[in-house]
Formats: C-alpha cells, structure tokens, sequence
C-alpha cells in the first residue's frame, strides 16, 4: 500500500477571488500603510491600524449577496489538466477557446528538457508531464489553429521525449500520478496506449484493505476516489493480463456489483453538479461514468459539465481554473478574522451569515463546501467557533437553534478524537500516528491521522463551544477531557527543533498561529522548554528582510523548515508564533517581531498582502495551490495580534485572539445581556 492514491486523491480545502486593487481605490493614507519601511524604528501603531482597516475592508467587499464568501483557489497545471481532459472526453461542444488558451499557457510553462512540474517550482516530473501531455493531445486532436497546431506537434514530441528518455527527481516523482495518467490515456486513446500492462494496482488494493481492516482506517480522500477508479478499472476489458482487472473480475465481476458501484456513484454527486467539491474529482467521476454507458447530455453529466465550466474565470485576459468551492470555511474564516480585527461581524450576520452557517450542517458536522457531502473535522471546528462566539449576542428568540447546533457539532467533534488524543481531518479513532515529524505524500493520504495543525484548530473550537455557556454538563465534561488530551498530544506532535505540522499549508510556520497560541490559553508558560525551542527556532530563521519564508522543502525534508524567501502572510505566522511563545519584558522577542511587522507593512497594496506563490497544500510535498484571501486573513490577524501586543503585552493579545477578551473570565461572553451583546457584538 505505500504507493496508495496520493496527491489528487487529497481533497482540501478552500478557493479564492484575486481582488484588483482599484476596486477599492487607493489613498494616502492607505498607500502610507502599506508602504512603511524598514528602518530601525518601530512601526507606528497608526501605521498598523489603518494596515487593519483596509484589510478588513477589502475582505467586507468579497462578500456575496447571499452573505456568504466563497473565493477560488488557483491550482497548478497537473490538476487543472483534469478537466480538459474530462471535458474534451465528453466532446462538450464550445469549449475549444478557452482550451486554446490554455494550451498556449502550457507551453509557456514547459520546462526546456520538455517537462512539467506536478507542483509550481520544482523540477519536472514524469507523472505530471503525463498528465498535461494528455491534456494537450486531446486539445489539439479536437482542431486547433494552424499556428497553435505546430506549437503544439512541437510540445508534444518533446514532452513525449521528456517521458521517456528525461531524468527526474526521485523526491516530486508519485508513482500513482502516473498510474493514473496511464489509467486516463487508456481510457481516452484505447488505440494508442498500452501503457496500463502493470499499472494502478492500488484501487482494489485500497478495496481489500478496507475489506479486512475497515474503512475508518484509511484517508477519506482515498476512500471518496476508489469507486470512479474501480469504475475505470472494470471497464478495461482490453488488458485481459492487467493483475487488477483480474482482481476486480473476482470480486465485482457480477451485474448486481457493478450497479451498485455504478448507483454509489451516481448518489454521490453533490448538488452544485460536483463530486469533492473539486475539479479533480468531479472530472474523474464524469470520466468512469461515460465509461461505463451514461451519455453525456443526461442531467448527471449536464451538471457535472457546467460545474467544471463555472470553475473556470478570464483575469487580466488570462484563463485561470479553481480546483474547490470553498464556501463554508470561506465564511466562517472570514468572519472570525473581521470579528477578531474590528470588534464587530457583518451587518448581515443574523439575517444571512448564520442561516448559511446552520443550513450547511450534516447532523453537526460541516465539509469545505456547503453543498458538500464529506464533512470533516476542521470545518466543523471553524463552523463550532464561529457559532460559539456568537451564541451570546443573539437574541433570545434566535438563540435555540445556534445553542442546538453548537451541542451537535461539540458531540460529533468529540467522538472523533483519536486515541493520541489528536484530531484528523476524517476519521475517528484509528491505530495510526504520524508521531513527531511530517508523513511522506503517500501517508498523509492513505492514513487519516491526527495532525497537530487541525488538533489545535479543533481545540480552540471546542474551548470556545465551552466557554460560551451553551453546553450540557456531560459535554463540558467531555470537551475538558479533551483539552487535557489535546494538550497532552501537541506536546508529543512537536518535533525536535519546536515546530509541528499544519496539514494543510505549507511548511511549519502556519501551525505557530494555532497550537502555541491555544497552549498559552491552557497554561503553557514562555519558560516551557517547547516554547524555548520553538522561540529559538524562529529567532534562528527570521530573514534578514525581517521576515519569516519557506517552500514545499519544508514538507520533504524538517531541515528546510523555515528557510525560504520572505512572504507577508508566513511572516504574520511566524510574528504570532513567536509573540504568543515570549514573555513581555523579551526585549529580542520584542526587537525581532517588529521587523516582521515592518517587513509585511511594506508588502501591501491596498489591504492585498497575498505572495502569488502555491501556500496551500493537498498532500505535503507534492501538491500547492494559490489561496491569495487565506493569505489576507492571515496578516489581518497578525497586524490585530501585534497591535494587542504593543498595547497590552503578550498574554492579553493571545488572550484576547482566543478567549475573545484580554484577560477576561471565561463567564464573560456567556453572561452578557442579549440585546446589549446584540449592539456590543453584531450593529
């Protein structure tokens, strides 16, 4: 199983809109904020309140009419290939400009040996070149201009070239990427490909594992693409010697087995026409059903065709795709960030914010999209927090229902703890630890282990569940229960140089916004030899810039942890990371966060502070993606953060980040009126 269905079955998390900066105009004062400098004198509190103002404003104005956020992610050529292949295999009509386009992007992208990296920045690989090289053929196959058509001859006996004769890196080489990209070029040239003699043994692998050790045990990314792939699989009569055909023959080789699958298939599309709420995986469903007889204008693929379309969006005249809808943890982000930064939530919130957050429930758990139908744990944790925090401010009338959903998705959060005392994104109580340092590629999706950066998310959720008051005695209970576990597992969860793994953005710095800043709430002290080292370990890697960076190395390799260029948002990572592990009267702490304030107030525009690099991952070391408004919110909180910290000191800021209140008792929400905590918290 090592090689078990890796990158482009892990599904994550989120999507975003590139904001232009004159949609909110610029200004003196605005231009001022975002370009303070360097110098040796610290940024002016003045400076870092009107770098919050416009942050929260750009981010206000994303909002939807419906209340709700919903941004796109921009992922990388591999991924978005998926759906030009899908789409051309369906023969949708009308679509060729816009592949056109993207063809010439490609070709832009080639590497000069003729390869494509399956991740922006590293060396190319044989599984992603496979990838694009499909996509290409079946673009140009499908009729192009004749001055694209010989660009295209060009690039694809190159990159065919590149496949077969071309090195590559041993570490951004998956094996299962192209085990599926042989899988697809069988499935789309049956005349051409042979390639399919050996290849993807690891779907009905997947299948016998779960057979034997049951389903709970395995990543829910894997889990979510066995059936299209079996699907695929059982339709590839031609390889009568493939070991997996046989397999499959075996055990799903009766009609009764394969309309089942056929109908697991079908009942798994979600209601916006996708599968996973992802390209990736609405593409490779529409694929296997084609496969296996549906035609292609019946509704279920009607819908899957226009979600794969609506995921594609013109900007600056170049054609860019989106990988996932997002709206839910868009949402809730959002406005625990404006919440956290400006004292208040959108005017909306009563009328529009939280019916969405609510409707979107499955028996109290939540997924990445609203309409999605895989809830995991760190949504739930961001729709727990959100509600917990607003529970009190609600008026009496309003208030049962909030309360009601608040116990649901405490209880549902709690059952999912894993016997390290850790959360996972999907799965509950397994035998499996990642331990101390990061899994490889494969493992971080064959196995759903507890992971320190959505232990600590899922932590302050159900903190915040608690101190709102809203919860029975047993689940109080319950959740103190877990914070002592929780507590006891992020200790374990740090590696030797004081950092932890985030899961879902890259590298080590993301986690020092959430484990050591709910650690502080719980007691954790700057003398604790964790926080010395992880104080010491930001202190070592700070750039000269004053900032804080690093690359998808970090994920591969714990060595390369925070080393790499300077970016706004890991930068406001590492200054919350470092401000909630030190002591008020530590002048170097003190020295050393203020250059990183003043490194990312001389990055922004106009409340822009995202990098244009890949900072979210899929599955570490191997797949990123662009989340320009994660990385927003990200500085939003850190500029907040800081600003509590020149005034209050240290303890207060983090206090105040976690518990909603500087030094406040953990009554305080919970005993506030409901109208004045209406005026206070919502108008």
């Amino acid at each position: 199983m090592r090689n078990a269905l890796r990158s482009l079955f892990a599904v994550a998390v989120c999507d975003l809109v590139l904001f232009a900066g004159a949609a909110l105009g610029q200004s003196p004062d605005l231009a001022s904020a975002a370009g303070a400098g360097l110098g040796d004198t610290p940024p002016s509190l003045e400076s870092v309140s009107r770098a919050i103002a416009v942050t929260a404003s750009r981010l206000r104005f994303l909002q939807r009419e419906n209340g709700t956020w919903d941004t796109r992610l921009t992922f990388d050529d591999a991924y978005g290939a998926m759906s030009i292949i899908a789409l051309n295999y369906l023969e949708v009509p009308g679509v060729q400009v816009d592949h056109e386009a993207l063809a010439e992007r490609y070709i832009s992208r080639m590497h000069p040996d003729g390869g494509f990296a399956t991740t922006p920045g590293d060396p190319p690989s044989k599984g992603g070149s496979s990838f694009i090289l499909l996509a290409l053929t079946t673009i140009r196959d499908r009729g192009v201009s004749p001055g694209l058509r010989a660009r295209l001859d060009a690039a694809i006996v190159k990159t065919e070239h590149f496949i077969a004769y071309g090195s590559t890196h041993v570490e951004v080489e998956s094996p299962i990427v192209s085990q599926l990209a042989d899988l697809l070029w069988d499935t789309v040239y049956p005349d051409r490909s042979d390639r399919m003699a050996n290849g993807l043994l690891e779907a009905p692998r997947a299948l016998a594992f779960v057979s034997t050790h049951g389903p709970r045990l395995l990543g829910a990314p894997l889990l979510a693409h066995l059936e299209p792939l079996v699907g695929l699989l059982k339709a590839q009569q031609s390889h009568a010697q493939n070991p997996a055909s046989r397999w499959l023959d075996k055990r799903l080789g009766s009609p009764s087995a394969e309309r089942a699958l056929e109908r697991k298939l079908l009942e798994s599309q979600e209601p916006d026409g996708g599968w996973w709420y992802c390209t990736m995986s609405t593409a490779l469903n529409v694929i296997a059903l084609k496969r296996q007889g549906h035609k292609t204008d019946g509704p279920v693929m009607a819908a899957a065709v226009a979600y794969l379309l609506a995921s594609r969006w013109y900007e600056n005249g170049v054609l860019l795709e989106s990988h996932n809808g997002s709206d839910l943890w868009d949402t809730a982000l959002i406005v625990q960030r404006l919440r956290h930064a400006t004292g208040q939530r959108p005017e909306n919130f009563q009328s529009l914010v939280m019916p969405a957050i609510l409707a979107a429930s499955k028996d109290g758990k939540y997924s990445f999209s609203s309409g999605g139908k895989v809830p995991d744990n760190d949504d739930t944790a961001i729709a727990l927090a959100t509600l917990s925090d607003a529970v009190n401010a609600i008026p009496g009338n309003l208030r049962e229902p909030v309360i009601a959903r608040i116990r649901a998705s405490t209880a549902r959060l709690l059952e999912e703890k894993q016997w390290d005392g850790g959360f996972a994104t999907w799965g509950g109580p397994v035998g499996v630890s990642y331990g101390d340092n990061p899994p490889n590629a494969t493992n971080s999706v064959l196995f759903d282990a507890a992971a320190p950066g959505i232990t600590s998310r899922v932590l302050i959720a159900l903190s915040a569940a608690r101190r709102s008051g809203a919860l029975s005695a047993d689940l109080e209970a319950g959740v103190r229960t877990a914070e002592k576990h929780g507590l006891h597992y992020l200790r374990n969860s740090a590696s030797d140089n004081g950092t932890w793994w985030s899961r879902w953005l890259l590298g080590r710095l993301p986690a020092f916004e959430s484990v050591p800043t709910w650690m502080r709430t719980q007691g954790v002290t700057p003398d604790d030899p964790l926080f010395r080292r992880g104080r010491e370990f930001l202190l070592e890697r700070q750039n000269a810039d004053g900032g804080w960076g690093e690359t998808a190395a970090a994920d591969r390799d714990i060595r390369a942890a925070g080393r790499g260029p300077s970016t706004p948002v890991q930068t406001a990572l590492a200054v919350v990371g470092l401000i909630a592990m030190s002591d008020g009267d530590d002048a170097l702490a003190r020295e050393r966060v203020q250059r990183g304030i003043a490194y990312i107030l001389s990055q922004g525009r106009n409340g822009d502070w995202s990098s244009g690099r890949p900072l979210a991952t899929l599955t570490s070391g191997l797949s990123y993606y662009e989340a320009p408004e994660w990385e927003n919110a990200g500085v939003l909180t850190a500029l907040r953060i800081y600003e509590d910290y020149a005034r209050m000191g240290p303890e207060a800021a983090v206090s105040r980040y976690i518990l909603g209140e500087p030094g406040a008792p953990e009554t305080r929400l919970a005993a506030l009126g409901a109208q004045s905590a209406a005026r206070s918290f919502i108008d």
